[in-house]
């Protein structure tokens, strides 16, 4: 088999090796990198080409299929976008997971097995779950309606645990494993999580998005357990909380916990129209959430976050708005190819979104004023 190997980074050099191995099925004749800086030729003398030229050879039956490493989703689908363009059939483009690269309990040829059509992957961009649906910032516009939670609600961990260990079955590998909330510190068994997600995914980009009020109360276990864990931690700055990301950024970095402080969050977004009067599908076509944003609830999951929150919305409005769009994990015949085509179409409660809602200056909730929905709706 004629393959041409796309990217000459770090895991593309492994894979290069691997392929090249005298067991391979596999014969490289060539590699293709977009970065001119580092083109040139492989010690066996491969060239390394353009992807034209790579297509070109494909078209002209010098080479039967494309492989490529495991690397961030978005340069994995615009490889995939690009070849399809090029009328590269969707068989032909492979794709080595993670595991090739990270488990050193396999050998070279279950290496070289793990090796799957793209399409059949079995490795998910990213996984949300909120480990508190309610907030201590209470934001006007939150897209999550945090400030329309009444009560202090958390995830049953037990579920959470069933949750996470079925979706094992069907992607061995999620790249990026947020937790958010709400707001994730009010948790007190926040740590109990972490440990859960590195334990059932050991390679995952594990992420943690605070607003960062909580952050000097941490307790020592959760200290320990970020570290351990090589969790990032994101504070998402607020206007309300600017002066006091010097000691934020201090603490953290005292306790060696790996984090990063976003720009400051001068506007929200107006992303819901609760009339239902949007274009279900054209949102879903133009949504730039799609699949960065995949959520758990318990055994359930959706595309996005909003099925889960839509509900805080309908309550505080006593408005009759449907959930849609989430999917059972215990649903017989389920497979990672089944749920992601399941995730990358419209369904009903799409009309209620407004992916190019009115921006609107950030504001906390005024407690003295009541509900109004032109707060959380265009």
């Amino acid at each position: 088999m004629n393959i041409a190997i796309i990217t000459w980074q770090r895991d593309g050099k492994e894979l290069y090796h691997l392929l090249s191995k005298t067991a391979s099925p596999y014969q490289v004749r060539m590699v293709v990198e977009k970065d001119f800086h580092i083109w040139g030729r492989t010690e066996d003398d491969i060239p390394v080409v353009s992807l034209g030229r790579a297509v070109q050879a494909y078209h002209q039956n010098d080479i039967d299929q494309f492989v490529m490493p495991s690397l961030e989703e978005s340069v994995n689908r615009g490889i995939e976008e690009a070849l399809l363009r090029f009328r590269v059939r969707p068989k032909d483009l492979l794709y080595a997971p993670v595991c090739v690269f990270r488990d050193k309990t396999l050998n070279e040829q279950q290496k070289l097995q793990r090796i799957c059509v793209y399409e059949d992957r079995e490795e998910l961009e990213t996984m949300e779950i909120h480990a508190a649906d309610h907030c201590n910032l209470n934001c006007k516009n939150c897209s999550m309606f945090c400030g329309l939670v009444e009560q202090a609600i958390f995830p049953d961990f037990t579920e959470t645990e069933t949750g996470i260990r079925i979706l094992k079955k069907y992607f061995h590998h999620i790249k990026k494993f947020r937790i958010i909330g709400g707001e994730p510190l009010l948790n007190k068994e926040l740590h109990r999580y972490l440990d859960l997600i590195r334990d059932i995914y050991p390679y995952t980009d594990i992420r943690l998005i605070s607003n960062g009020l909580l952050v000097h109360k941490m307790p020592d276990i959760l200290i320990r357990t970020l570290r351990k864990n090589d969790v990032t931690f994101i504070v998402t700055q607020y206007p309300a909380l600017a002066d006091q990301m010097d000691g934020i950024h201090h603490f953290l970095n005292e306790h060696e916990i790996r984090h990063e402080i976003t720009d400051p969050v001068w506007e929200f977004q107006k992303i819901y129209d609760a009339s239902g009067c949007q274009n279900g599908e054209q949102n879903f076509k133009t949504c730039h959430w799609k699949k960065t944003c995949a959520t758990m609830y318990g055994t359930s999951i959706a595309g996005c976050f909003v099925p889960f929150v839509i509900p805080c919305l309908s309550r505080a409005f006593h408005l009759d708005i449907p959930v849609t769009g989430m999917i059972n994990l215990n649903e017989t015949g389920l497979t990672a190819k089944k749920i992601r085509e399941k995730m990358d179409r419209p369904h009903a409660l799409c009309r209620y979104c407004a992916p190019n809602g009115i921006f609107v200056p950030w504001q906390k909730m005024d407690s003295r004023q009541g509900l109004c929905l032109e707060d959380w709706s265009i």
